[in-house]
């Protein structure tokens, strides 16, 4: 009992909450808990309690103290090489996590986060944005769609290099008012402000980028459905009325049913595939990554957002994306990748 009253009067006097938390591990322990009940009352871990106990048994309270303070080192070469084995092992970083294990397993709290944030970054780990994924996409099935695209463009070489036949590389993006918030330059000590009346009042198009050249056509719709598909489609046949037209696309169910099924049926005529006015390609499901067009649109939002300055309204910010967007003639690695296959290059 004398022990359990030394822990008392330490724990009475002492201000650190870590030296606290040790000396109720030792004293529960001696007082008959058993681990796993000591782990759910103080949320430690078993090692936690053993460490603390021997220590304890060994030095007495003074084992159960802080082991170093100020700005020096406070750990061994050999325990921060621990730490990042352990670092490079997780599968979910948190400093708070880090801070913690440091502190279990060393009795060591560092002042400044930039301590725990060099652990980071000599283990490998950066701060960086999440990215969504859909779990529903196949990379096989990516891979098989992208060798068949490339074999069709191989097929199409004499025709697209006659001018015979155009291919287009088709998508739609629907532009928001917020979407001209994003990082930029600025005074550490102000903040950016733009005015926004409705950050989710938006405009859609139609875009189109072509093979070959890297032309790119792009038009307004007030939505994105079967009607204006089939409208932009007739547009860009009237754009190449001596033509042959191939469209690459997702599967929109608004490119493959209703009136555009329709309108394909009666644009092709009852011809031999070969011969067929409008030809339509899909990507894969779930990999917009694979249409060149996506770049267009990311260029387009990115001259929005480092010209904000310049949009007092959203037609302003429309104005700006669609100079930025049509009848320009632009080149991306992503569209570079699908001209070798023809040959254009």
């Amino acid at each position: 009992m004398e022990a359990v009253e030394t822990l008392n009067s330490f724990i009475d006097t002492t201000r650190e909450a870590r030296e606290i938390r040790r000396a109720l591990a030792v004293k529960l322990e001696r007082e008959g808990y058993a681990p796993q009940e000591i782990c759910g009352i103080l949320n430690v871990s078993r090692s936690f309690i053993s460490k603390w106990k021997k220590s304890f048994a060994a030095q007495g309270v003074a084992g159960l103290r802080l082991g170093y303070k100020g700005s020096r080192g406070y750990l061994s070469p050999v325990q921060r090489s621990t730490i990042i084995t352990w670092l490079r092992d997780q599968k979910v970083w948190d400093v708070a996590v880090l801070r913690a294990y440091v502190q279990e397993h060393y009795g060591v709290e560092y002042k400044s986060r930039q301590s725990y944030y060099t652990s980071f970054k000599t283990a490998g780990i950066s701060w960086k944005k999440t990215q969504g994924a859909n779990p529903r996409k196949d990379p096989a099935q990516v891979a098989a769609k992208r060798a068949e695209i490339e074999h069709k463009i191989t097929d199409w070489a004499p025709e697209i290099r006659s001018g015979k036949m155009v291919f287009f590389f088709v998508d739609e993006c629907h532009l928001l008012w917020g979407d001209i918030c994003g990082y930029v330059w600025g005074r550490t000590d102000q903040r950016i402000t733009i005015p926004i009346e409705n950050e989710k009042q938006r405009q859609t198009y139609y875009g189109a980028l072509k093979l070959c050249s890297g032309q790119t056509l792009v038009r307004a719709y007030p939505t994105a459905d079967s009607t204006q598909t089939v409208h932009f489609v007739e547009y860009l046949r009237q754009q190449n009325p001596e033509q042959r037209l191939v469209i690459a696309w997702d599967g929109a169910s608004y490119h493959r049913f209703a009136e555009m099924q329709e309108y394909l049926a009666e644009v092709n005529d009852s011809l031999p595939e070969d011969e067929w006015p409008i030809t339509c390609v899909l990507f894969a499901p779930y990999a917009p990554e694979q249409n060149p067009m996506e770049d267009v649109w990311l260029r387009g939002k990115d001259r929005v957002r480092k010209n904000y300055h310049r949009c007092a309204s959203f037609s302003d910010v429309k104005e700006l994306f669609v100079d930025t967007v049509d009848q320009q003639t632009l080149d991306f690695p992503k569209l570079r990748d699908y001209r070798p296959f023809s040959q254009m290059i």
